[in-house]
C-alpha cells in the first residue's frame, strides 16, 4: 500500500525504531485499492522484553491528506506572493500595525528610496523621515481607521537623497505572520506629474499663441475688408493677378463693367478676360488712352509686375484700368478755348 517513492524512507524509519531504539514518527503516502492517494502521519514505538528483544510495535496512523493539501496550497500561494512582491515595479512594504515598523520591503522600494534593507527593516517611516508632509500621513491613518484601506492617495515622499518623489499610495490591513500588519503599495508618478505639468504649460502657451494669431488674423482680415471696401468705391478697375497671369482679386468696378459674377472671373487669364469684353486694344497698348465706344469712355490700362517672393512668397502683377474721360474732355475743352481765343 505504501507509495513507491516513500517505501525506502519508511523502511529506514522502522529499522531505526527496531535496532536503534528510536521513536517512529513519519509522514508517508498510501495507495488505496481504488487508486486514490492519501497522506498519513505514522507515530509509534517498539516494545522490548527484558532481554532487549523487540516483541511488539505500538502506534497510530492518522489521515492528514487535507492538512497536506492545505499546506501545499498555502506554500504555493506564499511562493506566488513572494515572487509578485519582489518582482513588482511599484514599491511594496509590510509594516506592523502595532508599532509601524517595517517587516519587509521589496527591491523597488530600495531602488527608489536609495536605502538598504538593513537601514529600513525594524525602523518606522517616521524615523526615516519618508513622509514629507505629516498631514498626508494623518489623512492616511484617518482613512485606514474608517475604511481599513486607502486607494491611490497622492503624497510626496522624501527619499534618502533628500529628493521628493510623488507617489500614488494604497494600503490595506492584513494578517501576516499571525499579527495585524499593513501592506502598502506606492507607484512613482513623479515623471508623469512633471510631464502633465509641462503639457499644461505648453497648452497654455499654445493657447496664448493661438489667441495672438487669432487677433492678428482678425486685424489682417479687418484691414483686408477695409481695403476691399475702399477699392469697391473706386470707379477705376483694379485686378490682382498671380505669376501665371490668373486673376486672384478685383474690385467691384470690374464686375460692373463686365456684368460677370465674381465666381466666373476668379482664375481667368486677365488678358483673355479683358479682350473678351472689348478691351483688346487696351491690353495690346498699355498706357495708351483708347476710346471705348460701348462705354463711351476713354480708358488707359496699366500693368505693374511685383515680386515679393523673398518675403512673403507672393509674385504677380497689378492691372489698373483708369477712366480718363473727364481729363480727356477737360483737355479738349482747354484746347478749343485756346483756338477760340486766337
Amino acid at each position: 500500500m505504501v507509495h513507491p517513492e516513500d517505501r525506502e524512507g519508511l523502511n529506514r524509519a522502522i529499522n531505526e525504531a527496531l535496532y536503534a531504539h528510536k521513536l517512529f514518527n513519519m509522514d508517508f503516502r498510501l495507495i488505496l485499492t481504488d487508486g486514490r492517494v492519501r497522506t498519513v502521519a505514522g507515530q509509534g514505538e517498539v516494545v522490548f522484553n527484558e532481554g532487549g528483544k523487540p516483541i511488539r510495535m505500538v502506534g497510530t496512523t492518522q489521515d492528514i491528506t487535507w492538512r497536506k493539501e492545505t499546506e501545499d496550497a498555502l506554500r504555493k500561494s506564499e511562493e506566488k506572493f513572494a515572487k509578485a512582491f519582489h518582482a513588482s515595479p511599484d514599491w511594496i512594504v509590510i509594516t506592523r500595525a502595532g508599532d509601524g515598523k517595517y517587516i519587509e520591503v521589496n527591491e523597488a522600494f530600495l531602488e527608489i528610496t536609495g536605502y538598504s534593507r538593513d537601514e529600513v527593516v525594524g525602523k518606522t517611516s517616521t524615523e526615516l523621515g519618508i513622509w514629507f508632509d505629516h498631514r498626508d500621513r494623518m489623512l492616511m491613518l484617518k482613512l485606514l481607521n474608517k475604511n481599513d484601506l486607502v486607494r491611490n492617495l497622492e503624497v510626496s515622499f522624501r527619499i534618502k537623497s533628500g529628493e521628493l518623489r510623488t507617489m500614488l499610495w494604497s494600503a490595506e490591513v492584513i494578517e501576516y505572520g499571525e499579527e495585524a500588519c499593513l501592506i502598502a503599495v506606492a507607484r512613482d508618478v513623479t515623471e508623469q506629474r512633471y510631464l502633465e505639468k509641462e503639457l499644461r504649460k505648453s497648452q497654455s502657451q499654445l493657447f496664448m499663441k493661438h489667441e495672438e494669431l487669432k487677433n492678428l488674423f482678425l486685424q489682417m482680415e479687418n484691414i483686408r475688408r477695409e481695403w476691399e471696401q475702399t477699392l469697391d468705391f473706386i470707379t477705376d478697375m483694379f485686378i490682382l493677378v498671380d505669376n501665371m497671369g490668373r486673376i486672384k482679386r478685383f474690385n467691384r468696378a470690374v464686375e460692373n463693367y463686365t456684368s460677370v459674377s465674381h465666381r466666373e472671373i476668379v482664375g481667368r487669364d486677365w488678358r483673355e478676360f479683358l479682350a473678351s469684353h472689348g478691351l483688346q486694344q487696351n491690353v495690346l497698348q498699355p498706357g495708351v488712352e483708347i476710346y471705348d465706344e460701348a462705354a463711351g469712355k476713354w480708358l488707359v490700362l496699366t500693368f505693374r509686375r511685383y515680386d515679393d517672393g523673398a518675403v512673403s512668397g507672393d509674385v504677380g502683377g497689378v492691372v489698373t484700368i483708369n477712366d480718363v474721360t473727364a481729363i480727356k474732355t477737360a483737355a479738349t475743352q482747354r484746347g478749343t478755348n485756346l483756338d477760340h481765343s486766337h
